[in-house]
């Protein structure tokens, strides 16, 4: 658990690749209930389309989403 100043707390889950041996640690707010290896799941997946939409943003120099309804 992580606190701030003001009294609010988080949960850390920190998490080292098997492969790269890489540390990463992720700050949530999601349930206890949540096992920690399914977070790193979750935040991973974003991360990688988050990557992604960025590479294709800066490809395309697009500066706005642009949504026809």
């Amino acid at each position: 658990m992580v606190g701030t100043s003001n009294g609010e707390e988080f949960r850390r889950v920190i998490y080292q690749c098997p492969i790269t041996n890489e540390i990463f640690s992720f700050v949530t707010t999601l349930p206890h209930s949540i096992r920690p290896g399914v977070i790193v799941m979750l935040y991973l997946m974003r991360w990688e389309i988050e990557k992604l939409f960025d590479a294709f943003k800066n490809k395309l120099e697009e500066k706005k989403s642009w949504l026809n309804a």
